[in-house]
């Protein structure tokens, strides 16, 4: 997927301040809303497309629960602070930042070299021949540094996610009151080697009160070298 193949058709709010600084937890969801798998992939192509991703590696899966089955599965799992946001959700996305993300690295070069060469040129000159270097480094040891490496990239997917929907008409809530290891494995044959879970990210339509989010003073957040 590159920018140009999106199609954009179920973009409905395009003002920056009602879709970035607009967005707010909704805690509960109606839960007659539905939402095309169609629009579901839609908002993850755009996603995915306006997320930084370092060299391309696209370190992220997603497990979508859209159906009444995975939901209750999904469900059990959650904490009694956020049970039944799932149940009321149109869907939830729960992403999984992968370890492994190398072995599927030759789709990407294949997809770069078809349909970008001049990017395919770029990286095969400068990228392509140290990222296996740089990925068996990345692993070594107790891995750490590859767990830093994609979480974060995960953790940037999973806020643009919630941007997208946005632009979509949809109002989202990030919850991690849960049970994921290794129930994930057993509700849904997860990998837990392989994938690490993020949290789960529910979607929909608002019917409930929003209450406004306190952050953090900038003088205590911030510092100046």
């Amino acid at each position: 997927m590159f920018a140009k193949d999106l199609t954009k058709k179920g973009i409905v709010d395009r003002d920056y301040e009602s879709v970035f600084l607009g967005r707010r937890c909704a805690r509960t969801l109606d839960a007659t809303h539905k939402v095309s798998r169609e629009e579901i992939e839609e908002i993850i192509n755009e996603a995915m497309v306006a997320t930084p991703s370092a060299v391309d590696s696209n370190p992220y899966k997603f497990l979508v629960i859209d159906t009444d089955e995975a939901r209750k599965k999904l469900d059990d799992i959650m904490w009694p602070i956020d049970k039944d946001r799932v149940m009321q959700a149109s869907f939830s996305i729960i992403p999984l930042a992968d370890r492994q993300w190398i072995d599927d690295y030759d789709d990407v070069v294949a997809a770069l070299k078809a349909e970008a060469p001049q990017s395919y040129e770029f990286f095969s000159n400068t990228c392509f021949p140290i990222i296996p270097g740089w990925y068996e480094e990345l692993s070594s040891g107790t891995g750490a540094a590859l767990d830093i490496s994609v979480t974060f990239q995960a953790g940037l997917v999973s806020q643009s996610l919630m941007i997208a929907a946005r632009a979509h008409g949809l109002d989202t809530g990030f919850m991690d009151a849960w049970h994921p290891y290794p129930d994930l494995n057993e509700a849904f044959g997860i990998d837990l080697e392989r994938y690490i879970p993020q949290g789960v990210l529910c979607f929909g339509k608002n019917a409930g009160p929003v209450s406004d989010s306190y952050r953090r003073d900038i003088k205590d957040a911030v510092s100046y070298l």
